[in-house]
């Protein structure tokens, strides 16, 4: 949704955030994002329609250590005809 939140993830970002599946699902991925300023930028663009390419963003483990990522976001639609946000991390660290 516009608030980001996984309705599905696989194991490459339970690692990437140090959590297993069931404790990231339904959390949004901004709670994982170190920077304010970085969530505001990726919610405006998406209130715009745009697409989120090549954004780079510190993602914090559960450990606390900051993990540098690109994060990439775009619209898709599914079989019913909605609107959802799909998106991938790439661990650049």
């Amino acid at each position: 949704d516009e608030q980001l939140c996984f309705t599905d993830i696989n194991s490459a970002m339970c690692r990437l955030v140090g959590a297993e599946k069931q404790d990231v699902i339904a959390q949004s991925l901004f709670s994982f994002i170190d920077n304010d300023g970085h969530i505001e930028s990726i919610r405006q663009l998406i209130a715009e329609g745009q697409e989120v390419v090549d954004f780079n963003v510190d993602i914090i483990h559960q450990s606390g250590k900051k993990r540098n990522c690109i994060l990439y976001l775009e619209r898709e639609i599914n079989s019913d005809g909605e609107s959802y946000l799909q998106g991938m991390l790439h661990d650049v660290t």
